[in-house]
């Protein structure tokens, strides 16, 4: 049950130094999910689903700030 046909993800991070002891950072990953049904009887069903998620921001040694936007595409 709740097994799909098709998965997959992406992800890529991205860091860059802005100045002495801080960079800039950015995350962005993207999963995708088939549809499906819910139970071994195929009664209940289950649609595709896409899910993007990203961040950005600053980190400055052991202090960051940082932006999180998840299920951007919802």
């Amino acid at each position: 049950p709740t097994s799909r046909e098709w998965t997959g993800a992406v992800t890529a991070a991205y860091r860059r130094a802005v100045a002495t002891n801080a960079d800039f950072v950015a995350n962005l990953s993207y999963s995708y999910r088939s549809d499906g049904f819910q139970d071994v009887f195929n009664s209940t069903p289950i649609e595709d689903a896409s899910l993007l998620n990203f961040s950005t921001g600053v980190e400055f040694g052991h202090v960051d700030i940082l932006a999180f936007v998840t299920n951007a595409l919802d």
